[in-house]
């Protein structure tokens, strides 16, 4: 998104080594989310701002691993795809749909690209190694 991250990565490192060693949670997740700072306006950004989280995980029990998720398709790319970003506006709408469908998330694709799920990740896996 073209802003300026005020910290190194070896400090950023070390910020986030002691919210885990603060927080003591065995098994987290960390987000970083880079803001366009406060604007005056609202929209013109000043300095940004940057903010780490740390959130509990629930890791799924063995049952749910072994059995898999239902999951449903829509035909949508993000704009700037490149760009992890955290809108969620598509995945938020769809969310009706996923639980009128019984399943766990929405599986992103355009013209025959897979691209993502608005809330998990994905690994696609052959016999011999990683796709």
């Amino acid at each position: 998104m073209r802003l300026k991250v005020s910290q190194s990565r070896e400090e950023l490192k070390k910020i986030i080594h002691e919210l885990i060693t603060k927080n003591g949670l065995e098994n987290s997740g960390i987000k970083l989310i880079l803001t366009g700072g406060y604007s005056p306006d609202g929209y013109n950004i000043t300095t940004p701002n940057l903010l780490i989280t740390q959130h509990a995980l629930t890791m799924p029990s063995l049952e749910y691993l072994e059995k898999g998720i239902k999951i449903i398709t829509h035909e949508y790319v993000r704009d700037l795809p490149h760009v992890k970003s955290i809108n969620y506006i598509v995945g938020v709408w769809l969310q009706r749909v996923v639980k009128e469908q019984q399943a766990a998330d929405v599986l992103y694709y355009l013209n025959g690209q897979v691209s993502e799920f608005p809330v998990a990740i994905f690994l696609l896996l052959k016999k011999m190694g990683l796709l």
